[in-house]
Order: structure tokens, then C-alpha cells, then sequence
């Protein structure tokens, strides 16, 4: 995820938010038929943690703000969102207990991108405990 000087930051970061907010709302709403619909997959979560990117040039990190928020602390092998068999992207995922309203909080003008978001993120306060500044640039760079 490179930083440019032209809108492609922005518009990874306004689609993948909306793609976890609207998703993750949705499950909590109507539950997993109606999130995802994808046979032999039991739970949101469970689809969530399998994922890396939904498009093959990886601008939108599908998982990374519910890796953020979860509590699997574990390095997995991660799908790419258009072919669930492919399994060679690694996610190392060692932070929890971030919530989507502290999330939201760091969204403001002066977030641009991805790396803008996950700077923030680091001078927040909000990582606590093991949630360590390696920690989470180790998940950032998974992505």
C-alpha cells in the first residue's frame, strides 16, 4: 500500500472503511446468509480471517480493520478475495481490542490513505498492552 500524491489513497481508505462498516453491520443486522453467501464458510469472522484483499492489485485491506478488533492472535495463511484457494499470503495478526468508534474517531481531512490511517492509529494512544507499535505495523505490512 503506497502512499501517492493522486486520490488513489483516499479511495482505498473511504472503500475498504465502508466495505468493513457495511459488512460488519450487516452481519450483526441479519446475519451470515445475507453477508456473505459463501458455501463452507460458518461464520463472518471465520470469512473475514481468510481474507487479505479484495482485488488483485491489494488497494482495499478487507480484514485489516477487523484484525484490529479481533481477538485471534495468531499468524494465518490469508486468501485472496478472488480465489479462496490460493493460499500463500501470510497475515500476522497480533493486535486486538481496537473498536470500530476508535476507529472512526481517527478518520478526519487529514487521513488520506491507508498509511495515513495506521500512522494515526500508532500516535493515538489507543495501542495498549501487547497492542504494540510492532505489533501493529507487523499486521500493516501483512496487508
Amino acid at each position: 500500500m503506497k502512499k501517492s500524491n493522486n486520490t488513489y489513497g483516499s479511495i482505498a481508505l473511504c472503500e475498504s472503511w465502508a466495505e468493513h462498516i457495511g459488512r460488519t453491520f450487516t452481519d450483526k443486522t441479519y446475519g451470515l446468509n445475507n453477508t456473505i453467501g459463501i458455501a463452507g464458510i460458518s461464520s463472518y469472522e471465520e470469512w473475514l480471517e481468510k481474507q487479505r484483499n479484495e482485488s488483485d492489485n491489494h488497494h482495499i485491506p478487507i480484514g485489516y480493520y477487523h484484525d484490529l478488533i479481533d481477538g485471534v492472535d495468531l499468524t494465518e495463511v490469508a486468501n485472496d478475495f478472488s480465489d479462496l484457494s490460493d493460499s500463500d499470503e501470510i497475515i500476522v495478526d497480533g493486535i486486538s481490542g481496537i473498536t470500530n468508534q476508535q476507529m472512526f474517531s481517527l478518520l478526519n481531512p487529514n487521513i488520506t490513505s491507508i498509511i495515513d490511517f495506521n500512522n494515526a492509529l500508532i500516535s493515538s494512544g489507543y495501542l495498549q498492552g501487547s497492542n504494540t507499535q510492532s505489533a501493529l505495523n507487523n499486521l500493516f505490512s501483512s496487508y
